[in-house]
């Protein structure tokens, strides 16, 4: 039996009345009122129902006509029913705050008649000025009347990589995002497969649902408001249009080539190039925010999640086809984002919509129906342009240019963290939300490596998302393939930038959104799911016996902190140092590590934040076990400012920067080794050398890599900072620096008499610990003395 929650105020849809069937024709009609619905999609589909919504609200009982309370705000609780084929469906909605980047940008082009030019404008948003207007549930079936109960959160109009899958605001919506989420949340209770996900933005009902076995979009009336009559599509009704996307993996190296070669030749696309400190700026965006800021979060995350910063481009024609109305518009791209998001979920990717831009006077490109030029243009408008001004991992161009020989998108395969080639082009060729955003996760999945699905794939459904060619059926799972090829590129470091989680709530502290916040002593998620004994999610508060409910270091059997010395997270390597408990605190302390300029690796490099990086540690990161320095190299090769040798590449002005002298250790690495292929990124976005000198009678081996790991990243191509270059000497950014000196500009925190050899000085310049040894006990002792 259902039982309402009296803790927070909802309100109650009732949609009245058995739906009708109707057939698709141009212009369908309802049974009950014979009213005229306007609707292109309706051409997408074989039959539809009607539906009519009601409300009421749970403290008064009242009808009321929005989700809107007095402040302007959506409710945080809801409840939605309605009547179809005889049975009855009941959905309870809750709200729930997404995360959304605090950098999360609109920009448009405006035409300025005193400047007598073009100005681009670039607008921020505030808490208020973006409606929380998505819900998400989790449907429940009663044995005796079909009952679907839907605890769902509301998802605050994404862009974020909060792991709940939300839904589109105005147009239709999908199918795509929900299947295959692979958690509690939003699943009919003993179905785990089923979701749910509608919004309430322009007034009306949209949204999807999905129990299990078919998938249901449910589209607001004419006027888009909850009083209307509501439009019901079951996905299996909806025609075949036979598209299919434009990876072509038999000409794939001849393509690359293609997009490759037109790399040299971008002077005529080349705007606002950044150089000096600019640049240096941009290099360091995904390190700079300010730690007050950060929350614990998303409650489904974990170390090992990758984060997809993501900017959506909408062409001229596109813009038009949603009537020139740029809050359409936008909202449209947080629908598909949000779709995309709940797609990637499952595989622990979260995707963030750091911004729109909107060409809504011309393009900025040249589109054409080959989407093989729309594509490389697109790129070159990337790291020419765009990333330059808005820092991003992807973006993602949609058209509604038709692109030829039935391709709806175009991506290459593997560059997801490249500064020349990630990115995508994608056709808006559906009116439903979730076939496009179903195209676009597609596309996207060939920027992290995936190929199409082949026969002895193994999908559970018809096709699935990496599928070749489009159907009926709106795939919503990864292929046994897909998921195969996405680790084999994040074992090559394909993930390289995406490890930077999103640090910043946009909105206040909402209680039920799984990240503890101010004024929130835990938060569990929604409270149909928390499965925690020690906070009561209705207040995100401890229970009366509970001193701790989240953190590595509660014991969540018995609501308090784990004693001291627990050890809650271990060293990775030679430089990092592990964390124990406290034994008050429920978090595990500040990952701390050895300081900065410590010897490792036997003498061959020196600590540096955490980790410890020799040139042939490098080396074999870079072509495998057999890889190893090639020291003689460097002298000869480095000082040429090269793609042989050099001491870095700016990618902004395609220049090589020559090393002087005393710096040659720490530029261009170069190896021997007996692997011909690479082993960290991909080949294809990569530049590779080969050559070979005369040292001491020998000839001499000098294999280089150039890789493309985006503006933000360093190239794992180049010597590693703490590698030693001579005696008493590291490498810090492609510079040979001694000891002495860079400990007396503050690298390498001491402690007071090194710690009289009682323990490890860490990287806060604090005394780790002190191991005491008794026969054959352990003792341990910590202390955390900072100076």
């Amino acid at each position: 039996m259902y039982m309402y929650d009296t803790h927070v105020p909802y309100a109650l849809f009732i949609i009245l009345g058995n739906a009708a069937s109707t057939s698709a024709t141009h212009h369908h009609y309802s049974i009950d009122t014979g009213a005229n619905y306007y609707f292109p999609a309706l051409d997408d589909f074989l039959k539809h129902s009607v539906i009519k919504p009601q409300i009421h609200h749970s403290k008064h009982k009242r009808s009321i006509h929005s989700t809107l309370d007095a402040d302007g705000q959506h409710l945080p609780h809801i409840v939605l029913t309605y009547n179809h084929q005889g049975q009855h469906i009941l959905m309870d909605l809750k709200r729930n705050d997404n995360l959304l980047p605090d950098k999360h940008f609109l920009r448009y082009q405006n035409s300025n008649s005193t400047q007598g030019r073009n100005v681009v404008v670039v607008k921020n948003f505030t808490k208020t000025e973006i409606a929380l207007c998505h819900y998400q549930v989790a449907v429940t079936y009663s044995v005796f009347f079909c009952l679907f109960s839907l605890f769902l959160s509301m998802f605050s109009c994404l862009f974020t990589s909060f792991p709940l899958f939300c839904v589109l605001c105005n147009v239709m919506t999908t199918i795509a995002i929900v299947v295959g989420i692979q958690m509690k949340k939003g699943s009919i209770r003993d179905k785990p497969q089923s979701y749910v996900a509608v919004s309430t933005c322009n007034g009306g009902i949209n949204g999807i649902v999905f129990d299990g076995i078919d998938t249901y979009f449910i589209h607001s009336g004419n006027d888009g408001q909850l009083h209307d009559q509501h439009l019901l599509f079951r996905q299996s009704d909806l025609l075949n249009k036979n598209t299919s996307c434009g990876y072509d993996h038999d000409h794939y190296d001849e393509k690359q080539a293609f997009l490759k070669n037109a790399a040299g030749n971008v002077d005529a696309m080349t705007l606002n190039r950044i150089d000096g400190p600019e640049f240096n700026r941009i290099l360091r965006y995904k390190r700079s925010y300010d730690d007050s800021h950060v929350i614990r979060g998303p409650f489904n995350s974990n170390k090992h999640s990758s984060y997809v910063e993501l900017v959506i481009v909408i062409d001229n024609k596109a813009y038009k086809s949603f009537g020139e109305n740029m809050k359409k518009v936008h909202q449209h791209c947080k629908d598909l984002a949000n779709i995309i998001n709940a797609l990637y979920v499952p595989l622990n990717i979260f995707i963030a919509l750091v911004g729109v831009v909107i060409w809504n006077e011309s393009n900025e490109i040249e589109i054409t129906p080959d989407a093989d030029v729309t594509l490389r243009n697109f790129l070159i408008y990337r790291r020419t342009k765009l990333v330059l001004e808005h820092a991003n991992d992807n973006a993602q161009l949609l058209t509604k240019v038709k692109f030829e020989k039935g391709v709806v998108g175009k991506a290459l395969k593997g560059p997801i963290c490249t500064h020349e080639y990630s990115g995508s082009v994608s056709m808006e060729h559906s009116q439903i939300v979730a076939v496009v955003a179903t195209t676009m996760a597609h596309e996207l999945g060939h920027n992290f490596g995936m190929e199409h699905d082949s026969p002895d794939c193994k999908c559970q459904d018809e096709k699935c998302i990496m599928s070749a060619s489009s159907t009926s059926v709106v795939p919503v799972h990864w292929s046994s393939c897909s998921i195969d090829q996405l680790n084999i590129a994040f074992s090559r470091g394909m993930n390289y930038c995406l490890r930077n989680k999103p640090h910043k709530l946009f909105d206040s502290p909402q209680c039920g959104n799984g990240f503890v916040e101010p004024g929130e002593q835990c938060d569990c998620g929604l409270p149909a799911y928390c499965e925690n004994t020690c906070c009561d999610p209705h207040k995100c508060m401890l229970h009366g016996n509970a001193s701790c409910a989240t953190g590595e270091c509660c014991d969540l059997t018995t609501c308090r902190p784990k004693i001291a010395s627990t050890l809650c997270r271990n060293a990775e390597n030679e430089c990092d140092l592990p964390e124990y408990c406290t034994g008050e605190s429920e978090y595990c302390p500040i990952d701390v590590f050895k300081r900065d300029t410590e010897e490792c690796d036997n003498g061959q490099a020196y600590c540096y934040e955490g980790n410890c990086r020799s040139h042939s540690h490098q080396c074999r990161i870079l072509w495998g076990p057999t890889g190893e320095n090639s020291e003689p190299c460097y002298l000869q090769m480095n000082t040429e400012g090269k793609r042989g040798g050099n001491c870095g590449f700016n990618r902004l002005n395609n220049t090589y920067i020559p090393c002087e002298k005393e710096h040659v250790a720490c530029g261009m690495l170069h190896c021997r080794h007996l692997n011909e292929r690479l082993e960290f990124g991909m080949e294809s976005a990569a530049v590779l050398s080969h050559s070979f000198i005369t040292h001491d009678s020998n000839i001499v081996p000098c294999r280089t890599a150039l890789v493309d790991l985006g503006l933000q990243s360093t190239d794992p191509g180049l010597a590693p900072n703490g590698a030693k270059c001579g005696d008493q000497k590291m490498c810090v950014d492609q510079k040979c620096l001694t000891i002495e000196y860079l400990r007396s500009t503050g690298m390498g925190k001491s402690c007071p008499q090194n710690c009289n050899a009682n323990g490890v000085c860490n990287s806060r310049g604090s005394l780790l610990y002190f191991l005491l040894f008794c026969g054959k006990y352990i003792g341990f002792f910590f202390f955390m003395y900072s100076f």
